[in-house]
C-alpha cells in the first residue's frame, strides 16, 4: 500500500466533504492541474484506498422503509456464507450487506415500500435458509446520521441526516440507482445508462439535490490505510428520560461517523472509526 502524503490526505478530505466534486473544481481548490489530480485519484483507487463514491439518498423521501436484519448462522461453512451473500446481491431490496464479527455473522440493509413487501421478501429467505439461521433480529432504521471520517474531518463537523423527511417524492428510481452507485461517472456515461440527454440529466440531479432526496455525496475509503478499524456498538437503554442527552453527546464524538436510531432490538447503534479496541472501550 502506498504512503499517503499531504496532498493525498487533502484530496481525500475534499472528497469526504463532497465526493461528486468534478475534476476541474478539485484542481482549482488544490491548486494543481487536472492531470495531476486525476493521476492521484486513479492511484488511490488502484491501491484500494478509495473504494467508491455514492450518493446519500433519503429513501424515506422516496416512500421506502429501511429495515436491518442481523443474522447468526449455524451449520454454514464460509463457502456457504459466500453463496448466501451472492444470492442476496441479486435482490433489489438488499442495498447493503455487512459482514460482522462476534455477536452476529451478517447484516442485511433492506428497503421496501411497505411491511407486506418485507414480510414476503423475508418469508422467501426463510423458506430456503431457515435451517441455517440460528437467530435473527429485525429493526427499522430512522433516522440515520452521517458524519465525516475522523481522520479526514475538516474544522466543521457536518451532519447529514437520512430519514428526516416525511413526504414522499415521485422520482425515477432507475435513474437514482444508476447515479447513486457512482457519482463521479461523467454526465455522458450516465446519460447513456438512463437514455436521457445530458441537459435533462443535469436538471434531474439538481432537482434531487434541491428536494433533499439526495442529501450529500459519500466517499467510501479503506480505514486501514490510516491505521483505523470500524467498530459497531449497539446500546439498549434501561430508561428513556436521558435518551436525547445521550444522542446529543454521541453526535459530538469525533470518532463516531454514523449514528442510527432504531425501532426494534437495541435503541441506538454507533459506528466508530478508532485505532484499536482499547481506544473504543475507553470511549464507551
Amino acid at each position: 500500500m502506498i504512503k499517503l502524503d499531504k496532498f493525498d490526505k487533502t484530496l481525500l478530505q475534499e472528497l469526504d466533504s463532497d465526493a461528486s466534486q468534478p475534476l476541474h473544481q478539485l484542481a482549482k481548490k488544490l491548486r494543481r492541474s487536472k492531470q495531476f489530480v486525476s493521476f492521484r485519484l486513479k492511484r488511490l483507487e488502484e491501491e484500494k484506498i478509495i473504494l467508491g463514491y455514492t450518493a446519500l439518498v433519503d429513501i424515506l423521501a422516496l416512500g421506502y422503509f429501511p429495515f436491518r436484519v442481523y443474522i447468526d448462522f449455524e451449520r454454514m461453512t464460509e463457502q456457504d456464507k459466500e453463496k448466501f451473500v451472492q444470492a442476496m446481491k441479486k435482490h433489489n431490496q438488499v442495498v447493503q450487506i455487512s459482514l460482522i464479527r462476534e455477536r452476529w455473522d451478517l447484516a442485511l440493509f433492506i428497503i421496501v415500500k411497505d411491511v407486506q413487501e418485507f414480510r414476503e421478501f423475508w418469508d422467501a429467505i426463510l423458506f430456503v435458509y431457515r435451517p441455517f439461521i440460528k437467530q435473527h433480529v429485525v429493526s427499522i432504521y430512522a433516522p440515520v446520521h452521517n458524519f465525516p471520517k475522523p481522520f479526514l474531518a475538516q474544522q466543521q463537523r457536518k451532519e447529514r441526516i437520512l430519514g428526516a423527511r416525511k413526504e414522499s417524492k415521485s422520482v425515477e428510481e432507475t435513474f437514482i440507482r444508476n447515479y447513486a452507485e457512482n457519482v463521479r461517472q461523467t454526465i455522458v456515461e450516465l446519460s447513456q445508462k438512463v437514455k436521457k440527454n445530458p441537459k435533462t440529466v443535469i436538471k434531474i440531479i439538481a432537482a434531487l439535490e434541491k428536494s433533499e432526496v439526495i442529501v450529500g455525496y459519500q466517499l467510501h475509503i479503506n480505514p486501514l490505510a490510516f491505521g483505523y478499524k470500524t467498530y459497531l456498538v449497539s446500546f439498549l437503554l434501561q430508561e428513556g428520560k436521558h435518551s436525547e442527552e445521550l444522542f446529543s453527546y454521541c453526535r459530538s464524538l469525533p470518532e463516531v461517523y454514523q449514528m442510527n436510531r432504531i425501532i426494534g432490538g437495541d435503541d441506538l447503534e454507533l459506528l466508530f472509526l478508532v485505532e484499536n479496541r482499547q481506544k473504543l472501550l475507553q470511549i464507551v
